[in-house]
């Protein structure tokens, strides 16, 4: 049987040489100074507002001195832990926008490495990465789920491998922009299913852009338990901060 962190790594390297080969040949600029060298220079990353140690120790919200917030307290939601790296604003917003949108897809390795920061500082063991999966609409239309450009270099990177069928999206949803809290579970409901012979007795690590209100991470997470994954730990790259506790 292969070695499979050897074969990850492998991979690991292919796509940094990929990466550096096309901006070789199409030099990029900074998708928020324009500079040019950068597809998002070290410059405007280290503007980001990184979301540290004082937050929520089950859900992440940033919180005074660490503690639980008010929706933790009176209910644990269906993943284990659940981290961001920065908040949705500024040069974050536009390098997601970037990625989701303009098909800037050489931020996916940048942004990995950012989550690797976050994992850094918890103590949370997983077997599986699951990329946060979008609706067969959304994929046509982009011709890429931009949760697994993310996810896959952070399988490289940390040799823990990606799973893109574990869990589906079945249902197209109405676009969740304008939606409240309430109304994006409502809207979710039967969304996604889990491939219970990928999932059962599994830690897994569900790997999204973005959380607003945690709607999206919580109904997947709900469908990845009920499958039989014995613990749910969601990431993100940012995280909405504008819906207080």
């Amino acid at each position: 049987m292969p070695d499979q962190s050897l074969n990850t790594s492998v991979k690991e390297k292919i796509y940094r040489v990929f990466w550096k080969t096309v901006d070789f040949l199409y030099p990029p600029e900074c998708v928020t100074c324009s500079k040019p060298g950068s597809v998002w220079c070290s410059d405007c990353q280290a503007q980001a507002v990184v979301i540290g140690s004082n937050c929520c120790p089950i859900c992440g919200y940033p919180t005074l001195n660490g503690q639980l917030c008010e929706r933790c307290r009176q209910v644990h939601p269906p993943f284990t832990q659940a981290r961001s790296w920065a908040q949705y604003e500024g040069g974050v917003k536009e390098a997601l926008h970037s990625l989701k949108y303009k098909s800037n897809l050489e931020l996916g390795i940048l942004l990995a490495n950012h989550l690797c920061e976050v994992l850094a500082r918890t103590q949370w063991t997983f077997d599986l990465i699951l990329p946060m999966p979008i609706s067969k609409k959304h994929q046509a239309a982009r011709g890429y789920n931009q949760s697994e450009v993310i996810a896959r270099p952070l399988s490289y990177l940390l040799q823990i491998p990606i799973e893109t069928k574990a869990v589906y999206r079945v249902k197209e949803t109405e676009t969740q922009v304008k939606l409240n809290r309430e109304e994006r579970f409502k809207n979710l409901q039967s969304a996604f299913l889990g491939n219970s012979a990928k999932l059962v007795n599994k830690k897994v690590l569900l790997v999204d852009d973005t959380a607003t209100t945690g709607a999206t991470l919580e109904s997947c997470a709900q469908v990845l338990q009920n499958a039989g994954c014995c613990e749910v730990y969601c990431l993100t790259v940012a995280r909405t901060i504008k819906y207080l506790q």
